[in-house]
């Protein structure tokens, strides 16, 4: 869908509204119906300034709806609420001053990084650890090989390790996280499963905390939406897929990520609005936008003498998402330039199609 200018204000003026509300508490209290009075006093807010806020909302999305005589509520309930408050945190709320200061990030693209909020990323993905969620495809996945030693670069809050580690009793793991709220969080949900005796949460750069860590019983390597942070330059992915193999030689890179809309040769006319969104707050934050395909992926594998071996794919929530099976080399691979599609072994038809998981 294309907006004009007008529409275009109207729905980020819409964004920040619903923001606001939801940073005070409101839309959780509007899963049940309330009129502005009643919300005002629940949330200590101004009623003169709250009831054109909400009304602004009511008149510019289908989020809200008024029953006539002054009360509103979210249109589906619990289920929509989960999912604006995630959409809200992740790309408003972590992501939003980052765009706010796209002007200076298009002069000088070093700082968007600094600008990107790690509280609220974070608590996009809090609902990821309340332990309604079903198993993820990668967690499956991982959990048919077997394996009694795994790593997760990217591991958020640990979700897809308990889960993994609930159903392999001999599994021990690390998880690491740049982000400190996610590593609290990761932290947190290890110990109420009762895991922090078998799962290690450490905070840092993935790469360079692997250095200080024994990886001897290491099998299996998981990076979760963490090659899609290393595309600001061309061949960074392979840069760091040749790093990780000189300290895991030979083990089975399991990669759960997802395939861009504006990558380079994707067109600006095929892409979702979700993963439009998605590609360009990878821009703006530093971290580029990753490849539109599978043969372009495999490119950046090939790039590190690492090989593409089976390849699962799913649509969810407007997002190309995908589990890719690769191998690393025995040896570290000597930097060249990544090309085209890397060498495909035995390559399946998609034996299972991947929930949709974290960005």
């Amino acid at each position: 869908m294309t907006r004009g200018i007008v529409e275009a204000i109207e729905g980020h003026y819409s964004a920040l509204a619903l923001d606001a509300l939801h940073q005070l508490g409101a839309l959780n209290r509007l899963k049940a119906w309330r009129s502005h009075v009643e919300l005002a006093a629940d949330c200590g807010v101004d009623n003169a300034m709250l009831g054109p806020v909400l009304d602004f909302v009511v008149a510019t999305t289908t989020l809200l709806e008024s029953d006539g005589m002054g009360r509103i509520r979210l249109t589906s309930g619990e289920t929509e609420h989960a999912r604006i408050a995630h959409m809200l945190d992740q790309y408003v709320g972590g992501y939003g001053p980052a765009l706010a200061g796209l002007a200076t990030l298009l002069r000088e693209r070093r700082w968007g990084e600094a600008l990107v909020d790690p509280d609220r990323h974070a608590a996009a993905f809090a609902g990821d650890n309340d332990g309604g969620n079903p198993i993820s495809e990668t967690a499956r996945i991982i959990i048919h090989l077997g394996t009694t030693g795994v790593v997760e670069l990217g591991c958020g809050g640990a979700q897809t390790l308990c889960d993994i580690a609930g159903a392999l009793p001999e599994l021990t793991a690390v998880g690491i996280d740049s982000n400190p709220a996610v590593v609290a969080q990761a932290r947190r949900l290890v110990q109420s499963r009762g895991f922090a005796d078998r799962i290690r949460i450490v905070h840092g750069d993935a790469l360079d905390a692997l250095t200080g860590i024994s990886l001897d019983g290491v099998q299996v390597v998981l990076a979760s939406s963490f090659l899609n942070a290393f595309w600001r330059e061309p061949g960074d992915a392979s840069a760091r897929l040749r790093r990780l193999s000189g300290l895991l030689p030979g083990r089975l890179l399991v990669v759960s990520d997802y395939y861009s809309h504006l990558g380079a040769g994707a067109g600006v006319d095929r892409g979702s609005p979700r993963t439009l969104i998605h590609d360009l707050v990878q821009a703006v934050s530093g971290q580029g936008v990753p490849p539109s395909s599978v043969d372009a992926w495999a490119g950046a594998y090939s790039g590190a003498d690492a090989e593409l071996l089976h390849v699962f794919e799913a649509t969810g929530d407007g997002i190309d998402r995908f589990v890719h099976l690769v191998r690393l080399p025995d040896r570290p691979a000597t930097a060249r330039a990544s090309g085209g599609p890397g060498h495909y072994a035995d390559p399946p038809a998609p034996a299972a199609r991947p929930n949709p998981e974290q960005c």
